[in-house]
């Protein structure tokens, strides 16, 4: 990462303080600084959004699937994506039949079944969504998706 000189001397000062290297130091920074930063809910209780920390939210969502960490955080923190973000976040709950923002994810009515069909799908597709979203696909090229069956 980029840091202002005087601020990577600091750091390099607090690193060796610690007998730390500069990365090590910076992930430590960055672990207790995420643990302070809160996610605020938005306005709507009922949404079953609790207060919590950025640091607690990755706990609670991380996946090695880029795809998956994408729909948890789209469809917790909508008002945290940016605006390519908020593309990609329509296409999605367009191209899986979702009403509501929460749908995918959050939807009682949702088997885990058609969830877990629905990420799978997204997964195999992810790039093909991505490009989409850019524009420089057309939606055409998305293939069809049917949500299975049962629970």
């Amino acid at each position: 990462i980029r840091l202002d000189p005087k601020l990577r001397f600091a750091a390099e000062l607090a690193a060796r303080r610690q007998r730390r290297t500069v990365s090590s130091f910076i992930e430590w920074a960055l672990e207790r600084a995420t643990n302070e930063v809160l996610l605020e809910p938005e306005s709507d209780p009922d949404k079953g959004i609790k207060q919590t920390s950025a640091y607690e939210f990755m706990e609670d969502s991380w996946d090695v699937d880029e795809s998956v960490r994408f729909v948890r955080f789209a469809s917790e923190w909508p008002a945290l994506l940016n605006s390519g973000e908020e593309v990609l976040w329509k296409l999605i709950r367009e191209h899986y039949g979702l009403g509501h923002r929460y749908q995918l994810y959050r939807d009682p009515m949702a088997s885990p079944r058609k969830i877990k069909s629905a990420l799978e799908h997204l997964s195999a597709n992810w790039e093909l969504f991505q490009q989409v979203a850019k524009g420089e696909k057309d939606k055409d090229a998305l293939p069809a998706w049917r949500a299975k069956r049962g629970k």
